[in-house]
C-alpha cells in the first residue's frame, strides 16, 4: 500500500479494484470508463479490478484492516452500475489464476477480456464463450497485444499475441515514468536502510565501551 500510495501521488494513473476494502470503503474505484476511436465510431471500454479472495491471508501480514470481499458480489454492483453507461467492451483485470478467472467469466458472460496474474509460467491464450483470458507470466515478462476488429455497430473477435519483454520493445511514456518513481523511492529506502544501520552500528560501539 505505501508503494502504491507513493505512485499515486507522483503519477497520474489509476488503480482499479472492486473488492478491496479498509473500514467498509473500497480504496480504489471499482472501473473506469475509456472512450476509444475504434473503426468509424466511438467505443466505450470498461476496466475493473478485483483480487482473489486467496490473498486475504498475505494482505493480513501487512494490515489486518484491509479485506478482500467477495468478487462475485462486487462484480454483480459494477454490473448493475455499467448498466446505464452502455460500455461497448469490458475488459477484467484480476489478480487471480486462470481456473478462477474462467468462473467469473461463466458469471459474466458481457465480460469480454480478463487479463489474470498469477500465472507462474507461460501459458497460451485461452477463450471461454466471447471472452479471451491472457497472462502476462510471472512479474510482467510478457507483453500482450490485442486488436479489436469492429465491424459496423458490432465488436468482433479480438486477435491477440504474445511476446516476452525486452529491450526491443520500447517503453510506453507512462510505464516508464511509474518506473522511475518507483526506482527511486526503492534508492530512498535503502539509503534510509544505510542510515539506520550505521546509527545502529554507532550506538552499539557507544553503548558497549567500557563495559568490558
Amino acid at each position: 500500500m505505501k508503494w502504491i500510495d507513493y505512485v499515486k501521488g507522483k503519477v497520474d494513473v489509476p488503480f482499479v479494484s472492486a473488492n478491496i476494502e479498509q473500514d467498509g470503503k473500497l480504496l480504489f474505484e471499482p472501473y473506469i470508463l475509456k472512450s476509444y476511436q475504434l473503426a468509424e465510431r466511438l467505443s466505450r471500454v470498461a476496466i475493473i479490478g478485483v483480487v482473489s479472495p486467496s490473498y486475504q491471508e498475505a494482505v493480513s501480514q501487512v494490515n489486518p484492516q484491509i479485506l478482500i470481499k467477495d468478487p462475485v458480489k462486487a462484480l454483480e454492483k459494477c454490473f448493475q452500475e455499467l448498466s446505464n453507461e452502455q460500455a461497448d467492451y469490458v475488459i477484467l483485470l484480476a489478480s487471480a489464476g486462470g481456473d478462477e478467472s474462467k468462473r467469473i467469466a461463466q458469471r459474466f458472460p458481457k465480460i469480454n477480456l480478463i487479463v489474470y496474474t498469477s500465472a507462474r509460467y507461460a501459458v497460451p491464450v485461452d477463450s471461454q464463450g466471447n471472452c479471451l483470458f491472457v497472462s502476462p507470466h510471472k512479474r510482467g515478462q510478457y507483453v500482450d497485444f490485442i486488436d479489436i476488429a469492429c465491424e459496423g455497430e458490432r465488436t468482433g473477435q479480438p486477435s491477440y499475441q504474445s511476446q516476452p519483454a525486452s529491450f526491443n520493445i520500447p517503453d510506453h511514456p507512462v510505464v516508464a515514468q511509474i518506473l522511475d518513481v518507483y526506482q527511486k523511492m526503492v534508492s530512498y529506502e535503502r539509503l534510509i536502510d544505510e542510515v539506520r544501520e550505521v546509527g545502529q552500528t554507532s550506538v552499539v560501539k557507544v553503548s558497549g565501551k567500557g563495559n568490558t
